[in-house]
C-alpha cells in the first residue's frame, strides 16, 4: 500500500516535479505538479514490505488541472536494479474521482514500484 502512513518511500523522481512525495499522501490538498510539456515524468515508490499487487488506484482530485492519460506501472524486488519488470500498460479517464486499474498478472512479488 503506497502510503507514507503505511510506511512507503518515495526513492527518486523524475527533473521538473514538485511536490513529488505528495502522492504519497492521503491528504486531497496536496498534489504533485509538473509542467504539461516535461517528457519524462515517472516517480519510484518503495513499499515497507514486497507484495502481489493485482489492482492499483490513482486519483486526482485537482480541479484546474490535467490527469495523467497513459501510463506504465513497473516493479522490481530490489532497488536499484538494472531492469524493471513491467506490470500493466494503462489508459487514464480524465475525471476527479478515484480509478481502479487490474494488472493483467499479479504474480510478480514487488517492493518497489516506478510510475
Amino acid at each position: 500500500y503506497p502510503s507514507d502512513n503505511a510506511g512507503a518511500k518515495l526513492l527518486a523522481y523524475g527533473a521538473g516535479m514538485i511536490g513529488s512525495a505528495n502522492v504519497l499522501s492521503e491528504d486531497r490538498d496536496r498534489y504533485l505538479m509538473t509542467e504539461r510539456e516535461l517528457k519524462k515524468k515517472w516517480l519510484a515508490v518503495s513499499l515497507i514490505e514486497p507484495i502481489y499487487i493485482d489492482t492499483v488506484v490513482l486519483a486526482n482530485f485537482e480541479h484546474r488541472s490535467s490527469s495523467v492519460c497513459k501510463f506504465q506501472l513497473l516493479g522490481s524486488a530490489m532497488y536499484p536494479c538494472k531492469q524493471w519488470a513491467l506490470l500493466g500498460e494503462f489508459e487514464a479517464n480524465d475525471t476527479r474521482s478515484e480509478q481502479a486499474f487490474v494488472l493483467p498478472q499479479f504474480n510478480f512479488l514487488a517492493k518497489f514500484l516506478k510510475f
